[in-house]
């Protein structure tokens, strides 16, 4: 059998910013708004709806999207506020 935590309580007890809370566990939840509309999310979508949606195959290369100009920036933002001590960061933004 599985043990399933309930992660909002977790976090809750720990008491801890959210980064912390990244750093110690691997994992964080957050509430954030986006600016992506469902246009957006079907005119970025790949050209398949298989496994190759989440590795970034088929997805229109070299071709700029709501994803890759809007959400891949949402996406930097996120990571860089969670780990806020690294330099380099590299998303692809056909899969962020």
């Amino acid at each position: 059998p599985v043990k399933v935590w309930n992660a909002r309580e977790a976090e809750a007890r720990e008491g801890l910013p959210k980064a912390e809370f990244f750093q110690k566990y691997g994992f964080v939840l957050l509430n954030r708004k986006t600016a992506m509309t469902a246009k957006d999310w079907n005119a970025s979508a790949p050209i398949t709806l298989d496994i190759s949606h989440f590795t970034g195959i088929g997805m229109p290369k070299g071709v700029e999207t709501p994803v890759t100009h809007v959400y891949a920036k949402e996406v930097e933002q996120i990571v860089r506020e969670l780990l806020p001590d690294a330099k380099d960061l590299e998303l692809d933004p056909y899969c962020a």
